[in-house]
């Protein structure tokens, strides 16, 4: 976006798009520029065979405070709009549901494309909830779900709107399961039994766990923005990003972004240099609101991963920087001032 020499006095461009954006000469007296970076993403392609994320078992899956309030996200988008396997799951602790020792929850696809959300508890009793609605529509959609053991609530968000509410009375903590792995894209009846019934066909990303009930403000608000992985009651984020490009074509490795560090090994991924594929799924900048002066300056956004560069800074994310008196003559502090902070809100 070229706006060189323009004049944008009090120019309110909030929920613009600028891509290059190149200002250079223009005039910016009061003006706000809401901006986000179109760069495609790098995503993980399942095959809906026998491809699966294995993560493990992490200690905090089977922690007490997990298994008392938990919330857990991912996006996903299916290859096709025919069915999907009868049991495929998403994200999950899951062999056989109901049973204590061999499954905690899942979020899973119907082979029509519902969502589903499935705990089971100490008392090896099952609770399924499904979405009304089906999305094996080959388009990015984002879901959420959260539990609480004070209340029996359970809530399913699709794409940060509630889809569907239920309270299971006396369902209490989940299952103090310490034998079940984490896996994306199928189960442990799929990974470790060979079972054909339970994988995912189509590309998953921004895999988030929480031990924390998130409201509906909080799943709202962040769900088209990426973490840092240190948020509050964040356990575990798996981007899902890291394979696109030259020298990631042997990558196996999807990385968890928190200090948990619960990194997972991708299996039965054939190729994973074609596992790693672009896609047109958009996360909003950190950068978003730029409030800019009477400045004849270069200001270049340069890409998605959060960097800000004028004639006098380079810093990632929030930050504050001085200005040299000798060099800069301030007549209007307002004027002239540069706010950088992080915003929700993707781009589709």
């Amino acid at each position: 976006c070229n706006l060189t020499n323009a004049n944008l006095t009090n120019a309110n461009l909030t929920g613009a798009t600028l891509i290059d954006a190149t200002l250079t000469g223009a005039i910016t007296t009061g003006s706000t520029i809401s901006s986000a970076i179109l760069t495609p993403l790098s995503v993980l392609l399942f095959d809906g065979a026998d491809d699966a994320v294995n993560v493990g078992i992490p200690t905090w899956t089977y922690s007490t405070q997990f298994r008392t309030t938990m919330t857990v996200e991912c996006w996903f988008k299916t290859s096709d709009t025919s069915n999907q396997k009868v049991y495929t799951v998403l994200v999950g602790r899951n062999r056989t549901t109901g049973n204590s020792a061999e499954s905690q929850f899942s979020i899973n696809m119907a082979s029509t494309g519902e969502i589903g959300f499935r705990l089971t508890n100490t008392a090896d009793t099952g609770s399924t909830h499904t979405t009304s609605a089906a999305y094996k529509d080959t388009n990015w959609h984002h879901v959420a779900c959260t539990y609480n053991s004070a209340t029996g609530v359970k809530v399913i968000y699709i794409d940060g709107v509630v889809t569907r509410t239920d309270t299971v009375n006396g369902f209490g903590l989940l299952s103090n399961n310490t034998s079940q792995k984490l896996i994306f894209g199928s189960d442990a009846y799929g990974v470790d039994v060979g079972g054909s019934d339970r994988q995912f066909r189509g590309s998953l990303s921004d895999v988030r766990i929480w031990n924390v009930v998130r409201s509906a403000a909080d799943i709202s608000n962040n769900y088209r923005q990426r973490l840092v992985g240190n948020e509050t009651g964040l356990l575990g984020y798996w981007k899902l990003n890291h394979g696109y490009g030259t020298g990631w074509g042997s990558y196996s490795t999807a990385s968890d972004s928190t200090n948990n560090r619960a990194h997972g090994t991708l299996t039965n991924f054939g190729s994973p240099s074609t596992s790693w594929t672009l896609s047109n799924l958009y996360f909003r900048p950190r950068i978003s609101n730029i409030v800019l002066g009477p400045y004849n300056g270069s200001y270049g956004i340069l890409d998605a991963s959060f960097s800000f560069v004028d004639p006098s800074s380079n810093s990632l994310g929030d930050f504050t920087y001085s200005i040299n008196s000798l060099s800069v003559t301030l007549s209007n502090g307002a004027a002239t001032r540069k706010t950088i902070y992080a915003t929700s809100g993707a781009i589709t």
